[in-house]
């Protein structure tokens, strides 16, 4: 029962923080605890202790490259547009050729990373439906995000836009805040967004 408890308690905050499905986190779980069961149990077969091994040290280092996989989102694969970007667009929603959407995380108030495969009149009206305003500085943490895709600086003639409120530094205003980086030359718009509470 004690088994079950720590199960539960430890596989939840893990199962949200990689975006795990309950079913497949809880599997792991009770992999993980029957693995422990027989490695501890006093009849343990020894010629099978060093294989087990090998193959639970396989089976950790194949754990931590997935979760380094998913923390960089590989492979990112293309999602719905979201529904302030089908506002925003409205009948031009067919323009955006990709869409992927990366999860910071949050709580309450929660962060999101949009990458937009669009031509230049689409993300213009992109902008226009945000109320985006340009601006020549792009925030320094924004070249830091983790996706493998997101730009690391600024390409040439690429122009950068935000929210009137939005702050790269601290939390801002209640509300939804946007900071967009259209590339021209690979036809792809990154959008942080906050969404504050």
């Amino acid at each position: 029962m004690t088994a079950l408890i720590l199960l539960v308690i430890g596989a939840l905050p893990v199962m949200f923080l990689l975006k795990l499905h309950v079913f497949g986190a809880l599997i792991g779980g009770l992999v993980g605890i029957a693995f422990v069961a027989w490695w501890f149990h006093r009849r343990r077969p020894a010629r099978l202790t060093i294989g087990v091994s090998i193959g639970a040290f396989a089976a950790l280092i194949a754990f931590l490259g997935f979760v380094y996989a998913r923390y960089l989102d590989v492979p990112a694969r293309p999602v719905p547009l979201v529904s302030e970007l089908s506002h925003a667009l409205g009948t031009s929603a067919a323009g955006v050729s990709a869409f992927y959407r990366y999860d910071l995380g949050g709580f309450i108030d929660h962060e999101w990373l949009w990458r937009i495969d669009a031509k230049p009149d689409v993300v213009a009206l992109v902008v226009s439906g945000l109320d985006l305003q340009r601006t020549n500085a792009v925030p320094r943490q924004f070249w830091q995000m983790p996706p493998h895709y997101w730009p690391r600086s600024m390409s040439a003639g690429a122009e950068a836009f935000q929210s009137s409120l939005f702050s790269a530094s601290s939390r801002g205003p209640d509300g939804d805040h946007y900071f967009l980086l259209y590339d021209k030359t690979r036809e792809r718009a990154f959008v942080w967004l906050k969404s504050n509470f």
